[in-house]
């Protein structure tokens, strides 16, 4: 992740450059909390995905498109982290994840397209997560484009209360022998 945010800093709550505090500041706080507070906020794990997980700096990033000055792994972790939501996915870890993948896979598009001073900062993006229960845990599947590119994440998370429930089965019927057994 480092290298594809060279310019972010590190602190307790990962990758956050000045501009994504700046922003969330403004988006959600400036009225109520001091940047220090914020910052506070974000420091503090109960409460940051709170504030990380509200659609309102979502749909603030989209209203503002054109002015907007986040990082792109800000954009992108905001963007899938109100998709995972929605999906029913809480773990942030896929967040964190896929939102590095894509910003990889928007500097290969830029490369690509040859035209490293795009006219947009941050890249359209198609994405779909869907997950499928099962009696052991979720089948997990994270598809996200960038024409010409397309990217496909697939998982299982298994449900570790589960695997407890089960009767053990014994090897022999009783009754039955080994040489019995054997030839079945």
């Amino acid at each position: 992740m480092e290298e594809v945010h060279y310019e972010a800093y590190h602190d307790d709550i990962g990758l956050l450059t000045p501009e994504d505090m700046a922003f969330i500041h403004d988006t959600l706080g400036r009225d109520i909390l001091s940047e220090e507070e914020v910052s506070a906020v974000l420091n503090n794990p109960a409460l940051r995905s709170q504030v990380l997980d509200s659609p309102v700096l979502f749909e603030t990033m989209l209203a503002k498109l054109r002015e907007l000055k986040v990082s792109e792994y800000f954009y992108y972790s905001t963007q899938v982290r109100q998709v995972m939501l929605s999906a029913g996915l809480v773990a942030d870890d896929y967040t964190q994840n896929v939102a590095s993948s894509l910003v990889r896979m928007a500097n290969m598009k830029r490369k690509h397209l040859e035209r490293a001073d795009s006219s947009s900062r941050y890249l359209p993006l198609d994405m779909e997560v869907l997950v499928e229960e099962g009696r052991y845990g979720c089948n997990i599947t994270i598809k996200a484009g960038m024409e010409p590119f397309d990217m496909v994440l697939e998982g299982f998370v298994a449900k570790i209360e589960a695997f407890g429930k089960h009767a053990e089965y014994p090897i022999h019927a009783k009754g039955q022998d080994d040489s019995d057994h054997q030839a079945a």
